[in-house]
């Protein structure tokens, strides 16, 4: 998925958009993610920060991403609305 959207000459806009090509970053372990996280976050931090827990997790920053998932689902117990777009 990732290949496929670099192959266009726009940038995920949409919250939608910027949300599954930073999974599909994440998911590689790429700091790619990183800055469509940081977009991300203005629409929704609890996915922005499922989504880095899930980056930091492939980048092998175990401790890094079991603190920062807790605190998303945390911030998912506090405000259920407010989780995946």
């Amino acid at each position: 998925m990732s290949k496929q959207w670099e192959s266009q000459s726009r940038q995920a806009a949409r919250p939608t958009e910027m949300s599954l090509l930073a999974l599909a970053y994440a998911e590689l372990g790429d700091e790619k993610a990183a800055v469509l996280i940081d977009r991300l976050r203005s629409f929704n931090k609890v996915e922005a920060e499922l989504i880095r827990g899930i980056l930091l997790f492939r980048q092998s920053r175990v401790h890094e991403a079991s603190e920062t998932l807790a605190q998303a689902f945390v911030m998912l117990r506090e405000d259920p609305g407010r989780g995946l777009l």
